[in-house]
């Protein structure tokens, strides 16, 4: 016998037969708890989205992945099934939506267009069949043997008969590490994991994202899954989402039809309030109710020792879609549906939050929106430490001095460089006004003088990375002559990081490690102009452009209470840069 549990959305829905896995009773509340404080941190609606806590990024964009690549595939599965099994031949006269605004039946379709039928329309499959045709679960559960998961593909390529390549997967070239796994788990292959080159502030590039979709559509390559990274990777950085979806539109009317998926691998691009985010960022926050489902890994957004992910889909049925034709006696259990594992839900859930909080900022979870302030409880809030972040950022733009044996060069632009028509004089001329602006009117400052100065604060929002954490780099200076080779930069910055990997005993609580801009990955725009700004720009073109990043220890590294750290941290740098700089250059 059936029993029935209610998912959240106050539907029911029958559990299996034989009842829950053992600990799914005790499983359900705090799942589902977790669930609706992803959807309200997120904007989607609750009767139509559905999302569950994971072990942490990784896993959840796995499951995206996995999602995503059965719903593009699905259509020829339910046509080859319609066509060849006398119990669903009813159902040959069901016709479908196209991107160009006609209708034709499903069964008539060519292999190219059942890959390109929008996704509200394949989810939207199982109804119709049952409704409109009275079709039983029995009847159903014949589309299954014609799955790809059901036949692996290379039984499964015979249906495709030639017309359609391998689907694909973009993602940006700061994309984690967890898409090349993800593409090398679900059986894609790395090439077909194609990387989206990045702008000169390491956003993935939109003109770049248009070439890719075009040999897309040109070769008849599928697209599973594009992704848009929001503040993952080492650089911190918030790909253009709204102008993403805006794409996929486009698109779509063209006759490429494919699911957009949000990496929102720091939760706090979702979960810090608007003081210390920018407008950019804010807009792709506000977009994150249109990408098909959003990954979250919250244990990246402030100081956390357990490992917490989430995912939530747009449309519930996106959960369910991979279940079609097992029968309705699998839905309704959260367990079945996602990866996240039986013994992977109470770390998560304490994290985002509880019953009482909700992640809503009583209990410093990744829903706490609240401005900068620590919260009472677990810890400091995802805008306390971008906040931090953007007060670091600063201090590192005016660290070096006259005379000092060194420059410092943020990877992240100043909104005097990056503003449109600023070129030659007039631009240097820009960034020197607003770097006087920085030094007075925020580095100088207290945290409680900053807040009471509008002005500095607006600023403070649009510097620095879009997200955790901030990266740099240095370039000695010998006898008063700035080094203009990138092997001996990429060396100064390589003994750095080897200095500070680990601080040194009594320096203030920092972890300095490394990484490097490789043209190969990133493209050439971004690292050559990179690569001027640091003072290094001809020779070793293909040569990666080493990088620090520096990520304070304490949590709160601006607040008065700890002796404002910042200080303390550009100081322990500037004495490891110069002793760096002496063991290099002896002499001079």
């Amino acid at each position: 016998m059936d029993s029935t549990v209610t998912d959240g959305g106050g539907q029911g829905l029958p559990e299996e037969v034989g009842g829950p896995p053992a600990g799914a009773a005790a499983r359900r509340t705090p799942e589902r708890t977790v669930g609706d404080g992803l959807r309200r941190l997120l904007g989607h609606r609750t009767d139509a989205s559905r999302g569950h806590p994971t072990h942490g990024g990784t896993v959840a964009n796995l499951e995206a992945a996995w999602s995503a690549r059965d719903l593009t595939y699905t259509p020829v599965a339910v046509a080859e099934a319609v066509r060849r099994e006398p119990g669903l031949a009813v159902a040959r006269r069901l016709t479908v939506p196209l991107p160009d605004g006609t209708e034709q039946p499903l069964a008539d379709l060519s292999p190219w267009q059942l890959v390109n039928l929008r996704p509200a329309t394949v989810l939207g499959l199982p109804a119709r069949l049952r409704t409109a045709y009275g079709l039983t679960d029995a009847q159903l559960s014949l589309v299954g043997k014609y799955t790809l998961q059901h036949l692996g593909y290379d039984a499964f390529r015979d249906f495709l008969r030639g017309e359609v390549a391998p689907g694909v997967i973009l993602a940006p070239a700061t994309m984690h590490p967890s898409w090349p796994k993800t593409a090398a788990v679900l059986g894609l292959g790395r090439d077909n994991l194609r990387a989206v080159a990045v702008d000169l502030d390491a956003r993935a590039d939109p003109d770049a994202r248009r070439e890719l979709l075009e040999e897309c559509l040109g070769e008849h390559e599928p697209v599973l899954l594009d992704v848009a990274v929001l503040g993952g990777g080492d650089l911190g950085a918030v790909d253009p989402l709204a102008a993403i979806l805006d794409l996929r539109e486009e698109f779509g009317r063209r006759g490429l039809c494919y699911p957009v998926h949000a990496d929102a691998a720091r939760s706090d691009v979702a979960a810090t309030g608007e003081l210390a985010r920018s407008a950019y960022v804010t807009e792709q926050h506000d977009a994150l109710d249109r990408a098909d489902s959003v990954s979250i890994a919250a244990h990246r957004a402030g100081p956390a020792p357990q490992p917490a992910g989430g995912l939530r889909y747009r449309d519930r049925r996106q959960r369910d879609q991979a279940l079609l034709g097992t029968g309705a006696g699998s839905f309704g259990l959260f367990g079945l549906f996602g990866l996240f594992g039986p013994s992977g839900l109470f770390g998560p859930s304490g994290l985002f939050g509880t019953e009482d909080s909700g992640g809503t900022g009583d209990s410093g979870g990744i829903g706490d929106s609240g401005g900068i302030g620590d919260s009472e409880g677990t810890g400091p809030t995802p805008g306390r430490a971008l906040f931090a972040a953007k007060r670091l950022y600063a201090a590192l733009l005016t660290m070096a001095r006259p005379g000092d044996p060194f420059t410092v060069t943020t990877v992240h632009r100043l909104p005097a460089e990056r503003a449109a028509g600023a070129v030659g004089a007039g631009q240097r001329r820009a960034v020197e006004e607003q770097l006087a602006f920085i030094r007075d009117r925020i580095v100088a400052r207290s945290d409680e003088e900053l807040l009471r100065d509008r002005e500095a604060l607006a600023l403070l929002r649009e510097l620095g990375p879009d997200q955790l954490p901030v990266g740099y780099a240095f370039n000695p200076v010998v006898s008063g002559e700035p080094n203009t080779v990138l092997r001996t930069a990429n060396e100064l910055n390589d003994r750095v990081r080897a200095r500070l990997g680990v601080a040194p005993l009594g320096a203030p609580p920092l972890l300095v490690t490394a990484s490097a801009l490789d043209p190969a990955a990133y493209g050439r725009p971004f690292v050559d102009a990179f690569r001027r700004r640091l003072g290094v720009p001809a020779g070793d073109e293909h040569v990666p452009v080493t990088y620090l990043i520096c990520t304070p220890a304490d949590p709160r590294p601006t607040d008065p209470a700890t002796d404002d750290l910042v200080p303390r941290i550009i100081e322990t740098l500037r004495e490891a840069v110069t002793g760096c700089v002496e063991e290099m250059f002896p002499a001079s």
